[in-house]
């Protein structure tokens, strides 16, 4: 049958869309020197930055509020010294965090469920998806790294950039998603609300393998071909992390429905 959304969804994707075109806007230059000045590229830092440190004035509200600019700085700066550790956490909250959304949006909350997206979270998203995307991929694709600091008339001219990027994502929408992350989706679900064994999960990974692969390549094909294509190796994650969260919502909200 047709699947029913929330009127919310309407706000959820355009929410996103806006997020990642900053994101990819502010990082698609070239790729971020090391340092505290990393976060100078996302253009939504770089407007925080400007408000912060002009406003107050008279007040004396500039230097406390250009402080909260300075830890967003550090923030990006700790993301790049250590990307598997901050993915490992964002993964775990966006993921726990989105569940919650969803079923507050649905006027319900299951404790179980939420325990549930929260397992997925470390163990898939944060460390899984992590070693795949930080570790795996770049040592299969080493140019992927240059290819996402060149500017896009550089990019367009680049055959062999461009053949990693169609690779790198048919790995990612053709492997990595059907075979390992819903197969883990629905291990993860069944052993903690279902029937608590490999046999269903397995089915219900059959039964609902068609549906999911659509939509996880209608939602992630745009996202990952900003990611693969300008987004640096250390910041993949935190970008897919954000992005993430609005997918979680997604799932969640039609494994109730």
């Amino acid at each position: 049958g047709h699947e029913k959304f929330h009127p919310g969804w309407c706000m959820v994707r355009v929410l996103w869309l806006a997020i990642l075109a900053d994101v990819a806007s502010g990082l698609a230059s070239s790729p971020v020197p090391r340092g505290v000045g990393a976060g100078s590229r996302l253009p939504a830092l770089r407007l925080w930055s400007t408000a912060l440190t002009t406003s107050g004035g008279e007040h004396g509200y500039g230097a406390p509020r250009a402080s909260v600019h300075a830890g967003g700085r550090s923030l990006l700066a700790s993301i790049q010294r250590h990307p598997m550790r901050a993915a490992l956490v964002a993964g775990t909250l966006q993921s726990t965090l989105g569940d919650l959304v969803a079923q507050l949006m649905q006027g319900r909350l299951e404790l179980k469920q939420l325990a549930a997206f929260a397992a997925f979270g470390l163990a898939v998203v944060g460390i899984m998806q992590s070693c795949f995307y930080i570790l795996i991929l770049p040592r299969l694709f080493p140019g992927a790294t240059r290819f996402a600091g060149l500017n896009w008339d550089e990019k367009v001219k680049d055959p062999r950039g461009l053949r990693e990027l169609m690779l790198q994502l048919s790995l990612d929408q053709l492997f990595f998603t059907p075979v390992i992350y819903f197969h883990c989706f629905y291990v993860i679900l069944e052993l903690t609300s279902g029937s608590g064994t490999l046999i269903g999960a397995h089915q219900r990974w059959r039964d609902n393998i068609a549906a999911d692969c659509l939509r996880a390549v209608r939602f992630w094909l745009p996202v990952q071909l900003l990611n693969y294509s300008c987004i640096p190796v250390w910041f993949r994650m935190t970008f897919m992390n954000i992005a993430g969260f609005f997918w979680i919502i997604i799932l969640s909200y039609l494994q109730h429905a």
